[in-house]
């Protein structure tokens, strides 16, 4: 299979062209890796921050040329004084990353379309001259493929597969990225999954933070705190300040809040969210000022087996597996809990035991006080509502 390399100095209306064309010619196949650049053509004291691969010392614009070529990342290069950049994207994509920098020169890698053919006898030149040799390796694609040597370096991670590309600088190769994997190397774990628990499968040992759990949605997980071996995931946070939004939407509503962009003080996921959550879920618990550490003197749990939240439309004793308010507590017992059309899910610790619950927290209670949700009624004493930036926390959760 003779090699060629078409490479010239070729003046286009006045103007210098430095070109190189790697080409790999045999019967019924053509493979081609074509750059080059105008060395008389660039913009001139403007500069790409940000995008920076590395930064080598050059002596000449050819040089500076050479590594961008060589490197698969390159799209384009820019040179201050005897420092030449490598930059992973052009003027175009770095709209918002061009700064004034006096005395620096930013050239852009094109696709050449001309051929000039030399025998391989002139490679060992050319590779004074400081070409890849990798391209040079022997050429075995089918009839027509790509072949730039760029796919040799296993640049794609986590398994991924690389195909390599000739036909635009700016992406000398792709990444077919396995399942949960994204990015231009497939060096992003972002799994499209329904819940914490669904992610810590995936990952076990992740910690807890703010996690995505598909395209649209941003949500706290919670992966150590309460019981072990459950994963909890976020639904809903707001604090006093926002109470007067969240009052009057029960859970069956569909009423998402900032659920892009995660805030402990207004914090709604979608009702389907919900539903996808829960189907993944066994139990339910609500917490007061979660970011302070968890607390259990106001804390509540129970299975959604006993109570759906979602579904749950009544005002009477349920089961719970712990409840408390105000450090009054009981396990595996009856407490109020209440949810409307018109009133967001809460417990009455003051009605709870005067209703025949066996919960009864009525001491130290204020009238007709609400807790947990609601908050017509509220109490300083209930973590939940002990000042305006009290925040108040519902989740759903499993056994891992």
């Amino acid at each position: 299979m003779p090699l060629y390399l078409e490479s010239a100095f070729q003046f286009v209306c006045g103007t210098l062209l430095l070109s190189v064309t790697f080409t790999a010619a045999a019967v019924n196949n053509q493979i081609e890796t074509p750059f080059s650049y105008v060395y008389n053509m660039y913009t001139k004291n403007i500069a790409i921050e940000k995008h920076t691969i590395r930064s080598v010392s050059v002596s000449s614009y050819w040089e500076c040329f050479r590594h961008c070529a060589e490197d698969c990342d390159c799209v384009t290069f820019q040179l201050t004084g005897k420092t030449c950049d490598l930059l992973d994207t052009d003027q175009d994509g770095a709209a918002g990353d061009l700064v004034n920098r006096p005395g620096t020169l930013i050239f852009s890698m094109q696709q050449s379309s001309s051929k000039w053919k030399i025998p391989l006898t002139t490679v060992p030149f050319l590779v004074i001259l400081g070409l890849p040799p990798r391209l040079f390796s022997p050429f075995t694609q089918g009839h027509g493929s790509c072949l730039n040597g760029c796919c040799q370096s296993n640049p794609c991670l986590h398994d991924g597969t690389c195909v390599e590309k000739c036909d635009d600088v700016r992406e000398r190769y792709t990444c077919a990225c396995s399942e949960h994997y994204h990015g231009r190397r497939c060096e992003t774990f972002y799994p499209r999954v329904k819940s914490c628990q669904a992610y810590l499968k995936l990952k076990p040992g992740s910690q807890s933070g703010v996690y995505n759990l598909n395209e649209t949605t941003q949500t706290y997980c919670d992966f150590e705190s309460g019981q072990a071996g459950k994963a909890w995931t976020l639904i809903e946070s707001f604090s006093q300040e926002y109470k007067a939004f969240y009052k009057r939407k029960p859970f069956y509503y569909d009423f998402p809040r900032n659920e892009n962009t995660f805030s402990w003080n207004d914090f709604r996921v979608s009702y389907q969210t919900m539903v996808n959550i829960r189907d993944n879920s066994t139990h339910w618990r609500v917490t007061c000022d979660f970011p302070s550490g968890l607390t259990f003197t106001d804390y509540a749990r129970a299975a959604l087996k006993d109570t759906d939240i979602l579904t749950f439309v009544n005002d009477s004793c349920q089961r719970y597996e712990y409840i408390s308010v105000r450090g009054i507590n009981c396990s595996s017992c009856r407490g109020m809990l209440v949810q409307w059309d018109d009133q967001h899910m809460h417990t009455d610790s003051y009605w709870s035991g005067r209703n025949g619950c066996f919960w009864d927290p009525r001491a130290g209670s204020i009238s007709n006080e609400d807790n947990f949700g609601f908050y017509e009624i509220v109490n300083p004493q209930h973590k939940c509502t002990e000042s305006s930036v009290s925040t108040t926390q519902w989740w759903l959760g499993s056994e891992l």
